[in-house]
């Protein structure tokens, strides 16, 4: 596997899930409105944890319900999930000096290649970017009744009373993946 410190961490990484969403701040301040908002941990091991959750919840989905508009959720979720890892100011530096740091790394990028590689060739750049936005409402609609943030022992944001899942069905359906394969095979 190439030494991503070589390439720039965070390039790489988001080359890698997802090449035609690269520079798309809209993402980026998505992100940055969440964290602050919840309070996120700044610890890279948590964002790593959270990325092989949502990248197994992804491929459960995949092996056990095939392509669903549930699958591009997962999806956006893995690509959350990365994204807010690759938004940590210290995490290069920390991977630069930690072996171990650098071995997870590695690991969740190939689990990661793995999704995207599923992803390439079912969704475009557009339907992408509009499910993270859904997911990125849906997220922020985890609040309690008093705009507290519940979580998890380890500091997962938990769904609150006013949760709405992420509707994506008017994103993907099966008419629009019969045209995208079509298109693909001619």
């Amino acid at each position: 596997m190439t030494n991503v410190i070589d390439m720039g961490i965070r390039g790489a990484l988001w080359d890698h899930m997802m090449p035609n969403l690269r520079g798309q701040t809209e993402l980026c301040q998505q992100l940055m409105t969440f964290t602050e908002i919840f309070d996120t941990s700044r610890d890279a091991d948590f964002w790593i944890k959270l990325v092989v959750e949502e990248v197994t919840e992804f491929q459960e989905e995949f092996l056990l319900e095939g392509i669903t508009p549930n699958l591009l959720k997962e999806f956006c979720d893995v690509l959350y999930v990365m994204q807010a890892l690759l938004l940590l100011e210290d995490y290069e530096g920390l991977v630069a000096f930690n072996t171990t740091a650098q071995e997870k790394l590695d690991a969740v990028l190939q689990e990661c290649a793995a999704v995207a590689d599923i992803a390439y060739g079912l969704w475009t750049t557009e339907q992408v970017l509009e499910g993270f936005r859904r997911v990125h409402d849906s997220n922020m609609s985890k609040l309690d009744n008093d705009g507290n943030v519940l979580r998890r022992e380890d500091g997962k944001v938990l769904k609150g009373p006013n949760y709405e899942p992420p509707e994506m069905e008017g994103i993907f359906s099966c008419q629009t993946l019969l045209s995208a394969l079509t298109t693909r095979m001619l």
